[in-house]
């Protein structure tokens, strides 16, 4: 004879660890055992929903609300795999039914945000668009649990998606102060910081919602994804640095009186352009966190680098040649420095495809 409370009590523990696989098994059992348990079944689909199995969470959802209609639970759990199956309309009308059904319940409006934002099929109806419902069941969750870092975390989403970055920011912050440890507050400020070109502020927002949810791996992609658009952005000033160099260095050579080889000129702007670049890269590393360094390891910057200067090395010199002999043959060698510039760009693509796969090899 199976202890049905028991089990359920288990299986909630299994669900707060979430370890899905494990939950399902048990609830189906459970679930078989008495099936006239919509609790049951809720937990049932919250365990399928957590192990990513939608068709399954939404017909366990659809079970319990057929036992229990006025409860808001199973809405809400239907509403979350609707959305995930693409219905928008759907998720929305469910999440709506939730809030219905529980009008005070302030998990159930933001059920109705989280559908609403997610649903981007879903234009709205009644006169108002699908951020506007948003926007009333945020506001409606925020009367409701003014202090619930859920509450503003959702509020903050809601305002992002509506293209209001700084009152996203605000309610980010806001969810911070409720909950120092809310890992999607963390994790959205980054986001917004890395679409600012703050990447090293954005770095130290992944890497606190990575310790604060060591389980979820895509905070640790995330931090790869800042040092790369950091990297990315390094080779941008290098390159620039480097065409303009190259363009000074032709422009003295067209105007000056010496027309010949001359490494005095080549080794000046060498040795110029590779104390620029050093300033910037070492700037750049001094914007990200310590614990994000450590992913530079492999040297692909370090390459990318390498390939840009040693086109500049190739190509003043033979600018000068091009210059005092035959000037058509700059083309060539401006064929050559963009070039280079694209190998460095394909080095950087390739290092951070690799960053990514290690973190993902360390997460599995």
């Amino acid at each position: 004879m199976i202890d049905t409370r028991t089990e359920r009590e288990r299986a909630r523990v299994l669900l707060s660890m979430r370890r899905y696989e494990d939950a399902a098994r048990m609830l189906a059992v459970l679930a078989a055992a008495e099936p006239d348990s919509a609790q049951t079944w809720c937990l049932l689909a919250q365990a399928e929903l957590g192990a990513g199995r939608s068709r399954e969470g939404l017909k366990a959802a659809r079970r319990a609300m057929a036992l229990e209609p006025a409860g808001s639970w199973p809405h809400r759990l239907a509403s979350i795999a609707l959305q995930r199956l693409g219905d928008g309309r759907a998720a929305v009308e469910a999440a709506v039914e939730a809030a219905r059904l529980e009008p005070h319940d302030w998990v159930s409006h933001l059920s109705i945000a989280q559908a609403a934002v997610g649903a981007r099929d879903y234009a709205g109806e009644g006169g108002m668009s699908r951020l506007a419902i948003a926007e009333r069941a945020v506001a409606a969750a925020r009367e409701l649990a003014p202090d619930q870092a859920e509450v503003h975390y959702f509020a903050g989403q809601v305002s992002r998606e509506a293209g209001n970055h700084d009152a996203a920011i605000r309610h980010f912050q806001r969810a911070l102060a409720s909950d120092p440890a809310h890992a999607g507050a963390l994790n959205e400020l980054g986001r917004i910081s890395l679409d600012r070109g703050r990447t090293g502020q954005a770095a130290e927002h992944f890497i606190r919602a990575a310790r604060t949810a060591p389980g979820e791996s895509v905070y640790g992609r995330n931090v790869a994804v800042a040092v790369a658009r950091m990297e990315a952005s390094s080779h941008r000033l290098v390159a620039w640095v480097i065409y303009v160099s190259w363009l000074l260095a032709v422009v003295a050579l067209i105007s000056g009186p010496a027309k010949e080889l001359n490494w005095a000129v080549t080794l000046t702007v060498l040795v110029t352009v590779a104390a620029v670049v050093a300033a910037i890269v070492w700037m750049q590393l001094r914007r990200l966190p310590k614990q994000a360094r450590v992913l530079f390891k492999g040297g692909y910057l370090a390459l990318a680098l390498g390939v840009s200067i040693s086109s500049l090395a190739i190509g003043v010199p033979a600018s000068q040649y091009a210059v005092a002999r035959m000037p058509i043959a700059l083309l060539p060698v401006l064929a050559l420095m963009i070039a280079a510039r694209f190998g460095a760009f394909l080095i950087l693509k390739r290092g951070a495809a690799r960053r990514r796969a290690q973190l993902l090899r360390s997460h599995a």
